[in-house]
């Protein structure tokens, strides 16, 4: 059995301090309820260990509230426990994203959990049982036939049904997985983009939609700046 790392550790001990963390916005009144925060020994970890604590869990919380208020400027009518879901999902699978360092926008490393949001967003405007005339399907908008190649040269012969691409965990899952394979093949991450969009094989071809690269690049820098947050509250659930 495999030791768990002290970034795992780490990781599992701010996700059970996020569900201490609820933010109930009602008529006007904030109310905080951070129960469980104050049952964790703090002065347990080195310095270093607890300033890195604080400063994922900053970023963490941050990446929430940011990804819940895009989501509900562009489709206020996803119902709110599937808001929920999809956003624990993109934060959860948008850390298996292998982004190379010398990945960049606009000069800056690329932040793995905007990026998946800004390109689901371009997909399917968070549309859970979103179909393209294509087939594609969900909110990343998988090709069946993409994913049964991922199932046979990618998962070990494991194979995903159809029906279950419209299930929010597995559709982002395999989003990721592509995207990682992408992310190999590629050489920046408008390339992976393109890809994604017009198949890998046409893009080492020169055919590509470069309006489709644009679209995500604005939805990701819109995400950044994050001016849709400037006159609504939203939630910020739990990990």
């Amino acid at each position: 059995m495999n030791a768990i790392t002290g970034r795992q550790q780490l990781q599992i001990w701010l996700r059970s301090i996020g569900r201490g963390i609820l933010f109930v916005f009602r008529k006007g009144l904030v109310l905080a309820f951070v129960g469980t925060l104050t049952l964790f020994n703090l002065s347990g970890l080195s310095d270093g260990r607890r300033s890195d604590a604080i400063a994922y869990h900053e970023a963490v919380t941050e990446a929430r509230t940011r990804i819940s208020a895009f989501v509900n400027h562009k489709n206020a009518r996803t119902p709110a426990a599937e808001k929920e879901l999809l956003i624990e999902t993109i934060l959860k699978e948008s850390e298996r994203l292998r982004i190379p360092a010398h990945f960049s926008i606009d000069g800056r490393p690329v932040h793995p959990a905007y990026f998946v949001t800004a390109l689901i967003a371009v997909e399917s405007t968070f549309k859970r049982e979103a179909v393209s005339h294509a087939d594609a399907r969900g909110y990343m908008q998988l090709m069946p036939q993409t994913v049964a190649w991922m199932d046979d040269n990618l998962r070990n012969g494991h194979e995903t049904r159809v029906e279950h691409l419209f299930e929010t965990p597995t559709n982002i899952a395999r989003g990721v997985t592509y995207l990682n394979f992408l992310i190999e093949e590629m050489g920046d991450i408008r390339l992976v983009c393109l890809a994604y969009n017009a198949g890998p094989g046409a893009v080492s071809r020169g055919f590509w939609v470069e309006r489709y690269w644009q679209k995500i690049y604005d939805n990701y820098r819109e995400i950044q700046r994050g001016e849709f947050m400037a006159d609504r509250v939203y939630l910020a659930a739990a990990f």
